[in-house]
């Protein structure tokens, strides 16, 4: 899949990483956070296994306030 010798691609869950502690010196979260039900929890996990000083970079959506109940009935009825 690549040639990089420190690079390894694992599933698991956001929430319970499997690594341990002050492990690394990055951690990146594109499009994930919004998906995993206890955000908190893998926010924590996040930076659990970062080094002092490591670097977290998370990239999503969300939304804020509440969805109008116009455009809420105009995407509902896009969908059925």
């Amino acid at each position: 899949m690549t040639d990089l010798e420190n690079v390894s691609f694992q599933r698991t869950s956001g929430e319970k990483l499997p690594f341990e502690g002050d492990n690394f010196d990055v951690v990146i979260s594109n499009g994930v956070v919004n998906l995993i039900p206890d955000k908190a929890a893998a926010l924590r996990e996040a930076m659990r296994v970062l080094i002092p000083g490591g670097r977290l970079m998370v990239a999503d959506q969300f939304m804020a306030g509440q969805l109008q109940k116009d455009l809420k009935a105009r995407l509902d009825s896009r969908f059925q």
